[in-house]
């Protein structure tokens, strides 16, 4: 296998991997939303996770000129030496162990990201902005739509 080049362009916000030599020629060109994609769907399938956080005012405006999704905004990406840094904010459930909903979110999203992209994830930082009582309407949609 060549050796693997996780990188960032400025403008488009692109990660890319060469293929494998064995593969053929050419690159393989993961986006950044397919990457969040994953994250998300990982990340609301743990027990104790309700949603993902955002800022209310600017998710407000960002509606208004049809910008990003709110869960995209609370997922950032980076890359540190061809490794995925990985920064989140979430809700959880009242009463959940935030200690362990993290580590079972860092453990869950590792293992997706690494296995469905082949790019190995070198940090994962959970930050908890706050608990719902009940997971939110928007987590039980996502997991009957699928996404």
């Amino acid at each position: 296998m060549n050796e693997q080049i996780v990188k960032r362009t400025q403008r488009d916000a692109v990660v890319y991997m060469p293929k494998p030599a064995s593969a053929g020629a050419g690159d393989l060109v993961i986006h950044e939303g397919a990457i969040t994609t994953i994250i998300k769907r990982v990340a609301l399938n743990v027990k104790g996770v309700s949603r993902f956080a955002g800022n209310t005012f600017i998710d407000n405006i960002a509606e208004i000129v049809r910008s990003k999704k709110m869960q995209d905004r609370s997922i950032v990406l980076k890359v540190n030496n061809g490794s995925l840094v990985i920064e989140m904010a979430l809700y959880t459930v009242w009463g959940a162990a935030l200690p362990k909903v993290a580590a079972d979110v860092k453990t869950a999203v590792a293992q997706a990201i690494t296995s469905m992209t082949d790019i190995p994830v070198c940090k994962i930082n959970v930050n908890f902005r706050g608990m719902d009582e009940e997971p939110a309407a928007e987590h039980t949609a996502v997991e009957e739509q699928g996404e």
